[in-house]
């Protein structure tokens, strides 16, 4: 991506982005505790999905500590399956 369009795409996220306080107690990703700001966030945020990759929070207790607050956590693959299955019907 070129510089202007970094730019850009800095700006549209500001615009459909929610910013969030996170508190600062959240432990629940043992195996990676950098990963604990991002659960908070998306708990904090009242999130739906997190989509990720991360084999961390892939875990069945951060799953569970997530579906308790109303987020899923799921992979690429799993929210396009989700997604399309929702267009579809």
């Amino acid at each position: 991506m070129s510089d202007d369009e970094i730019d850009r795409f800095i700006a549209d996220l500001i615009l459909i982005a929610d910013v969030v306080e996170t508190p600062q107690n959240v432990a629940v990703v043992s195996e990676d505790p950098n990963d604990d700001p991002i659960i908070a966030a998306a708990v904090t945020g009242h999130t739906e999905v997190l989509c990720t990759l991360d084999r961390h929070l892939h875990r069945t207790i951060v799953k569970e500590y997530c579906l308790q607050r109303g987020v899923g956590v799921l992979a690429d693959v799993e929210l396009l399956t989700r997604l399309r299955t929702t267009m579809a019907g």
